[in-house]
């Protein structure tokens, strides 16, 4: 693994296999934003056992490709830090180590693996840019209001009941989702048309903020 600052409170780790990055991350985003372990603790077979069961996936492996990138706060590793999921994997010990190093009190860590492209960077850094920069979040908020209200709900129940998102999580993946995967969007029967100035708007201010 290899860990990487990408601008002011913004970090990166990077692994070689995408199943290291999922056993390095799942629990911590989960804890982070799962509809079912948001803010709880729980073991990997729990998570494995529920997921199978909730994606009726018959591919018992499944859920360590299903993931490509993950993005967390600093605030989801308090529990780990403080041995809550102990015992931690080798892979979750790893990180975790890696992570006590950072001396700001609030930043955010992205993983990805190797393969993953700039534009899929683009999404995550933009959750980190809403967690880290308090004047990034106020203007996607404000450019946020601008969507079509039939595509909002579109676009909520698409990041809630397909994507599995917490409600709690809506904006910050509403902007990402514009920002960086419009064609996900448009898959999902998203009018990206109506969507356009609201794509610009949302990518001029993150150039202000990531060059």
């Amino acid at each position: 693994m290899e860990m990487h600052k990408l601008a002011p409170r913004i970090y990166h780790a990077i692994f070689k296999k995408q199943h290291e990055l999922f056993l390095s991350f799942i629990r911590i985003q989960e804890y982070y934003e799962s509809p079912k372990f948001k803010g709880k603790i729980f073991t990997l077979d729990h998570f494995k056992k529920w997921y199978l069961k909730s994606s009726n996936d018959k591919n018992t492996k499944a859920y360590y490709t299903d993931w490509e990138a993950f993005n967390v706060p600093s605030s989801s590793l308090k529990p780990f830090f403080k041995g809550k999921f102990n015992p931690l994997s080798k892979e979750e010990n790893n990180l975790i180590e890696r992570l006590k190093n950072i001396k700001e009190k609030k930043f955010y860590i992205i993983g990805t693996f190797t393969k993953r492209n700039k534009k899929d960077l683009k999404h995550e850094v933009a959750h980190a840019l809403y967690y880290t920069n308090s004047n990034y979040k106020k203007q996607v908020n404000k450019i946020l209001k601008q969507i079509d209200k039939e595509e909002c709900i579109k676009i909520n129940n698409l990041l809630t009941k397909v994507e599995g998102y917490s409600k709690n999580v809506l904006a910050d993946e509403t902007q990402a989702y514009i920002l960086a995967d419009m064609a996900s969007l448009k898959r999902n029967n998203i009018k990206i048309s109506k969507l356009k100035v609201v794509h610009k708007e949302l990518t001029k201010n993150f150039i202000k903020y990531y060059k």
